[in-house]
């Protein structure tokens, strides 16, 4: 049963797209060129996220308080040390994070952005430092009932919309 889900899962991840989990700044030279000087002025980086991706960005409750925690946002804080300013963390839709860059409400976005041909054209990505690829589970119940790609034709499945 082991070897037919695992078997399943390669079959999909070959067929997905690699995300690129990127840091996301603002485009546009002139406004890159006064934009570090902004943050450093303001003493805050103001990082934009969709705390929904573990374990890379997702939320934890500590003492009664909402936290966004993960390893993009150990990321995140390091530039701002780095930058010696303080790091401001925003939750908001994964489809809202682009806008917030490119209307001047945060310095830059952090999560699963793939750098598409689009994207690029209205921000500027970081370097890549993290490739990844995309699976989705099943129910081990129903490991023989997808041996292939071809029995998912007709299924009903879930997936975070704006990602790609």
């Amino acid at each position: 049963m082991k070897k037919n889900f695992k078997a399943i899962i390669q079959v999909i991840m070959m067929i997905t797209t690699i995300l690129a989990l990127t840091v996301v700044s603002t485009s546009h030279a002139s406004a890159a060129d006064n934009s570090l000087q902004r943050v450093k002025q303001r003493g805050e980086l103001i990082m934009v996220t969709s705390p929904y991706y573990p374990p890379y960005e997702f939320q934890v409750n500590k003492k009664g308080k909402d936290h966004i925690v993960g390893m993009d946002i150990d990321v995140a804080k390091k530039v701002a040390k780095d930058l010696h300013v303080k790091l401001v963390i925003k939750s908001m839709n994964f489809d809202s994070l682009l806008v917030a860059i490119q209307t001047g409400k945060a310095d830059m976005a952090i999560g699963g952005i793939n750098p598409t041909a689009a994207r690029r054209q209205s921000v500027d990505f970081s370097k890549i430092y993290y490739t990844g690829g995309q699976s989705f589970l099943i129910n081990a119940n129903d490991a023989n009932k997808y041996k292939s790609v071809k029995n998912l034709r007709g299924a009903k499945i879930g997936a975070q919309t704006g990602t790609l």
